[in-house]
């Protein structure tokens, strides 16, 4: 029960976790960790509150009335840079949950298939010559013209290009529209969720660097094998309750208030319409959005103007974010249409085909395949039944045995707000875990950990801010006390030469 505390045991300090999506879950495990192996003592009495009936925040699924069947809102993947995600997934034991693939396929319409196969015999980044060679879509020209891109985006510190959009680098180092449609387009798209023309180029170097170039093994891709739902809303909340972790779901928070400095507690939270509960850290790990309002509304008693002003500057940058639409078309077919588990599409309007089993009540369902389009595309304002009768089209075209398959069943959800647009400008004032309030940390993929909104940087930011929590009681410096966050993937001698920072 919440508020129960030992009379002969020291008082744990007491840390709630506003929202269960793989930020706040992270933050979770990583505060769960034993403080002892041999006295088994945890350090932290943790609550997670999440106002949805279960937890895993945007990584969910749904059911599908019609046939029954369990499916992701959308198909999320990890690759093999992911170091803190799959850190994660080992220390919850669900490693199992994933499939590795050392390889992508890349479908153009002219070509077919092409495989995407870096070397594992030579270091970095010479391991993607062959790769790049085996895209056979692309002219000789075009190849070079990567090539030399990459050469220079490894010669470029990041930090060098937080001011500048992707079409601006792309554009100075001469990759033309045919190049970066083919090539460009579809990997940052794909992987920032909006066009060139909106992100940051700081970021998409993140992307081709870390998850291409700097390590073998770094673009391997990782796919889940099993619902998001029970991944993330039973399995990892089974670990966390052995760990003593609380997972409230249903609970909503509706405001924070700072307490005077003679209470026990820090500060109270109020959970629907007027359960309280009091706690010495809070994290608020849950969307941009929510996080505004959670911010914006916190009651304080005499407020410095120092936190005034941080508060009004952080709500005014969360409400100028710029969000990004993933749409994930569930498609139910007679047969299955290719024996790849997973294509890139290029040159068409779906850019990822995914193709697995889920469970289903009905046997005769069907074969299970989405198609994930990000961003806002040429087909973002046609109907639901445009949308698949134009994605049908293009998946017949590329596979032949899609040309005489019958559609038993078929959704389409978008979100709209699925992910934010990493803008220069956004990227320039992504907030920082730790805040002026002592009491107070931030979570979530917003936050300004270095990657995207991703798995990977919702995971480092849940991190991040149980380190925050750590060193805050021990009254360290972020940077001094002793961190949970993984770095990347080690560098060879000559990707460390090669590129830089």
């Amino acid at each position: 029960m919440i508020g129960d505390v030992s009379k002969t045991a020291p008082r744990r300090p007491r840390v709630a976790i506003i929202g269960g999506g793989i930020a706040g879950l992270s933050a979770a495990m990583a505060l769960s960790n034993v403080k002892s192996s041999e006295t088994q003592s945890r350090e932290f009495d943790v609550v997670v509150f999440e106002s949805r009936k279960s937890t895993g925040g945007r990584a969910g699924s749904f059911t599908d009335p019609i046939s029954g069947a369990t499916a992701d809102y959308c198909q999320h993947v990890a690759m093999g840079c992911c170091t803190n995600f799959i850190d994660l997934l080992r220390d919850a034991g669900l490693s199992d949950a994933f499939t590795r693939y050392d390889e992508l396929n890349f479908y153009y319409p002219s070509t077919g298939i092409s495989p995407f196969r870096a070397s594992r015999i030579l270091p970095a980044p010479l391991h993607l010559n062959s790769a790049l060679s085996g895209l056979r879509y692309l002219s000789w020209i075009q190849k070079t013209r990567i090539r030399v891109g990459l050469l220079s985006l490894m010669r470029t510190r990041g930090s060098a290009l937080d001011n500048m959009t992707a079409a601006q680098w792309l554009a100075d180092h001469r990759q033309d529209a045919h190049t970066r449609s083919r090539f460009w387009d579809p990997i940052l798209v794909s992987a920032l969720g909006d066009v060139p023309e909106r992100v940051s180029m700081s970021a998409a170097r993140k992307v081709v660097i870390d998850g291409f170039a700097s390590v073998r093994g770094a673009s391997d891709v990782w796919v889940p094998n099993e619902a998001l739902s029970h991944l993330f809303g039973d399995r990892l909340v089974s670990v966390l309750r052995q760990r003593g972790v609380e997972v409230r779901t249903g609970a909503a928070v509706r405001k924070i208030q700072s307490l005077h400095e003679s209470s026990s507690h820090s500060v109270r939270l109020t959970i629907g319409e007027s359960e309280c509960h009091d706690f010495d850290h809070v994290i608020v790990a849950s969307s941009w959005r929510a996080a505004s309002r959670l911010i914006g509304t916190i009651e304080m008693v005499d407020e410095p103007a120092d936190t005034m002003s941080w508060r009004t500057q952080i709500v005014d940058s969360l409400e100028s974010i710029s969000p990004s639409p993933i749409t994930g078309l569930h498609l139910w077919l007679d047969r299955s249409i290719t024996s790849h588990r997973h294509v890139v599409m290029v040159g068409t309007t779906a850019q990822w085909l995914f193709h697995h089993e889920v469970d289903s009540q009905d046997p005769q369902t069907g074969h299970y395949h989405q198609v994930v389009i990000s961003g806002r595309h040429e087909q973002s304002d046609a109907t639901k039944n445009e949308l698949i009768s134009h994605v049908m089209d293009e998946l017949r075209e590329a596979f032949p045995d899609a040309r005489d398959a019958q559609i038993r069943n078929a959704r389409v959800v978008t979100d709209p707000a699925a992910v934010y647009s990493v803008s220069p400008e956004f990227e320039s004032q992504r907030p920082d875990t730790r805040t002026p309030l002592p009491w107070l940390h931030l979570a979530g993929d917003y936050v300004n950990t270095g990657w995207p909104a991703t798995m990977e940087g919702a995971t480092i930011s849940g991190r991040l801010a149980a380190d925050s929590v750590r060193a805050t009681r021990r009254g360290q410096p972020t940077s001094s006390a002793p961190g949970s966050v993984l770095p990347g993937l080690p560098r060879g001698k000559i990707a460390n030469w090669c590129i830089l920072g």
